[in-house]
């Protein structure tokens, strides 16, 4: 509900506050949700309160610039032998000086 056209969602701790109350639970539980959900590679932080979302999961807005977006996320699945299945995702870094000349 609150991602922009970039991936983009800004949690401050008044925002945080508002949506544990929303889903019954304590702020610092959130809190520690997003760290897990940010160890699992589901979202990445950019800054303070400031988080992407993996493209692979969420995205919004034109699809060249989703599929843009997906090219700094790996998206990995797997199965085990009784067909349970685990989903993870990682950022890959893009090296920033191949684009400079």
């Amino acid at each position: 509900k609150r991602m922009d056209y970039d991936g983009l969602i800004a949690l401050n701790k008044a925002i945080k506050e508002r949506m544990a109350a929303a889903i019954g639970i304590k702020e610092s539980s959130l809190r520690n949700y997003l760290t897990h959900l940010t160890k699992s590679g589901i979202v990445r932080i950019i800054d303070r309160g400031l988080y992407e979302l993996n493209p692979h999961y969420f995205a919004k807005g034109d699809w060249a610039e989703i599929s843009k977006r997906r090219e700094n996320f790996k998206l990995e699945v797997t199965y085990t032998a009784k067909g349970g299945r685990k989903i993870t995702g990682k950022l890959e870094e893009p090296d920033l000086f191949d684009e400079v000349e």
